[in-house]
């Protein structure tokens, strides 16, 4: 056995993983701004996707919308009272990500892909103004999309309290981000750079040191420790927490 299998798994820092993920996401944005965009918003456009999975999709689609957030944190919060804390943490990375996606929107006008041309040569023709605000609607409001921020961004803060349902938080994302090319609401550049802006803020909500120590500090008012939760046991009704 050769001294480097001694060595342990080297693992992303959380400052690491800040700037490497969101550079990730981003990088594959601009590239599928000039490659794919275009023709997954084609393949999406004649919405003849067979209807079970469209009504799938559109039921996964709350987990990116905050009233469908909102019901699963008041279900958490029924069902393991103690959590009742780290609950002003998850929503507002998830509601914060939402918001600053939607402040982009009026800085960035691209149309919507059911609004586009599908005979354009290129999606970067949908990128119609600078500034737009509230001009055109909705039909200008493309990128980034909201619905996957939020998603991404309750994912994200989900895991970190609840750390073993990290894959499924991650895969309901990214099923937000499908449903939105699949209704033609949105380019795959849009979910990704989407994606972006809710790993920002919600790594803001865990990592920042002032805006993180101030959910500390709510946190331990209501005698809840920092840190994952583990279900470590259950009987009955009885749901008994360990930091």
């Amino acid at each position: 056995m050769s001294s480097d299998d001694l060595r342990p798994e080297r693992q992303l820092t959380p400052t690491q993983r800040w700037f490497v993920i969101p550079l990730t996401l981003l990088t594959l944005a601009a590239v599928a701004l000039v490659t794919v965009d275009l023709p997954i918003a084609r393949a999406c456009a004649p919405r003849d996707f067979p209807d079970e999975i469209h009504r799938y999709l559109r039921t996964i689609e709350p987990f990116g919308t905050p009233y469908g957030q909102g019901m699963l944190l008041l279900a958490v919060i029924f069902i393991i009272p103690a959590i009742k804390w780290r609950v002003p943490r998850i929503a507002a990375a998830a509601v914060g990500a939402g918001l600053t996606a939607d402040i982009i929107k009026l800085l960035v006008g691209r149309q919507r892909p059911k609004y586009f041309d599908m005979a354009s040569d290129s999606a970067t023709d949908a990128f119609q103004a600078l500034l737009p605000f509230l001009q055109d609607g909705p039909s200008l409001k493309s990128f980034p999309s909201a619905h996957t921020a939020s998603a991404v961004a309750f994912a994200v803060a989900l895991t970190y309290v609840f750390p073993r349902g990290k894959l499924l938080f991650g895969i309901t994302a990214a099923l937000v981000a499908t449903q939105r090319m699949e209704v033609c609401e949105h380019f795959l550049s849009d979910v990704l750079v989407g994606a972006t802006v809710g790993w920002l803020v919600a790594h803001a909500t865990v990592h920042h040191p002032q805006l993180s120590a101030w959910f500390d500090r709510l946190e331990s008012r209501g005698g809840d420790s920092s840190g994952p939760t583990d279900i470590s046991s259950t009987t009955g009704s009885d749901l008994k927490l360990a930091a």
